[in-house]
């Protein structure tokens, strides 16, 4: 479990370095929600239009919402409101 917390703390490490580089996207924008679950937290992010069918986007196994590309998930926001877990 810690090899997967210190993946995720990389991955946004290098995340916020990446914006400051090249400017920030509206999913990188978009603010960290979280549900409860019996034995785990999901956290996850909404973005575009609220209503209708959500695009939902599930990662593999070990990934984490910051492996998203944020450019795949502006477009995605513009057609449906997507969620990406």
């Amino acid at each position: 479990m810690c090899v997967l917390r210190e993946q995720a703390r990389e991955t946004a490490r290098t995340r916020r370095q990446e914006k400051d580089i090249m400017g920030a996207c509206p999913a990188d924008e978009a603010e960290d929600l979280a549900v409860e679950g019996p034995s785990v937290r999901f956290t996850y992010r909404r973005m575009g239009p609220q209503g209708g069918v959500p695009l939902v986007l599930l990662n593999r196994f070990r990934g984490t919402i910051d492996w998203w590309d944020p450019e795949f998930l502006d477009l995605g926001g513009i057609v449906a409101q997507c969620v990406a877990l």
